[in-house]
């Protein structure tokens, strides 16, 4: 070996190997860099479609019961998720303190999905057809779960705001890192709470066998959470903002009206308080001072023990002060 190149230098070349090595292991195949303005892959995908189509307006197919119903309308999330022959899939249900257009506006608009999306690291719409009331739009997405460890893939968007309804399915005319992939939103006003959304979310996934089993499961049961909760929490803040501007934040904005209203009242409160506690301690003072207090006299200036006997106004007669209660 060229002496040049050092001995020591070993120990550090064999641990870049070492982590090097199980990440290009599992560094799918088929992935190019990504970039705005990249042309996406031409190449179609290999079938198309192996998952059966779901309905696209109506709710999930699952069963309720009087328990999951209660959890629900107490705010908690309610899932489902389950795998069979390589197909994994789900569906979560929650309620949004939002209205629904709010709510449907997060999950529309796909240009703004970066930063929101746990692991998205790039969008582009590269497809647009506006058909009345439906909306077409493909887009290519970039997943980066790790370095060195991302996936790209093409997606077809229906959306349909009338109906509150986006579904959508791979463009089987490009080559995605995901086998095959479908799911859709459905959301619809609350049905006991005004200007709440109750937001049903489905989404089914065959994903490549290569694929490490922490990445499926991160991808499937808990990216069925995730992606509910990212829209819960970005609908939410927006009708915080709104409210600040227009006065129509739904219930969000009208849980923080009363928060203020509440502020104000405390201080209130404690501003009543802290002047009828600290009345009471000068009047306590005056009241019980010790009878042996030294007070100053206001005819020489001189200091005067306080007699328990004073003489009455109005016929001079000499009475007898009562004793202080406390000594």
């Amino acid at each position: 070996m060229d002496s040049r190149f050092g001995a020591h230098r070993l120990p550090f070349i064999f641990l870049v190997v070492l982590v090097l090595t199980p990440m290009l292991m599992l560094m799918p195949q088929n992935v190019t860099s990504f970039a705005p303005g990249n042309l996406p892959k031409r190449a179609p995908h290999p079938h198309q479609g192996v998952i059966p189509k779901v309905p696209f307006d109506t709710k999930p197919d699952v069963t309720l019961t009087q328990q999951d119903m209660l959890k629900i309308d107490e705010g908690e999330l309610w899932k489902h998720s389950w795998e069979s022959n390589g197909i994994g899939g789900g569906i979560a249900i929650r309620d949004i303190a939002a209205p629904r257009d709010m709510v449907f506006e997060q999950v529309a608009k796909l240009e703004e999905y970066v930063g929101k999306v746990p692991f998205l690291k790039a969008l582009r719409v590269y497809d647009r057809k506006d058909k009345g009331e439906e909306i077409i739009e493909k887009a290519e997405y970039n997943l980066k779960i790790a370095p060195m460890v991302s996936y790209e893939y093409f997606v077809e968007h229906h959306i349909n705001k009338h109906l509150g309804i986006l579904h959508f399915f791979l463009d089987y005319d490009r080559k995605s890192d995901f086998d095959d992939m479908q799911g859709k939103w459905i959301l619809e006003n609350h049905p006991t709470k005004p200007g709440w959304t109750r937001a049903w979310y489905q989404i089914d996934m065959s994903l490549p066998k290569r694929m490490p089993k922490p990445i499926k499961a991160l991808l499937t049961n808990q990216g069925l959470a995730s992606a509910i909760e990212w829209v819960k929490k970005a609908s939410e803040e927006q009708g915080l903002m709104k409210h600040g501007h227009d006065g129509h934040g739904g219930a969000a904005a009208h849980f923080t009206a009363i928060s203020l209203r509440a502020n104000w009242l405390v201080a209130i409160f404690l501003l009543v308080g802290g002047l009828a506690v600290s009345g009471f301690v000068a009047f306590r003072a005056v009241i019980f001072a010790p009878s042996g207090a030294r007070q100053p006299s206001l005819e020489t200036g001189a200091t005067s023990t306080p007699s328990n006997r004073v003489v009455d106004p109005s016929g001079g007669l000499e009475l007898k002060r009562a004793e202080p209660f406390l000594q």
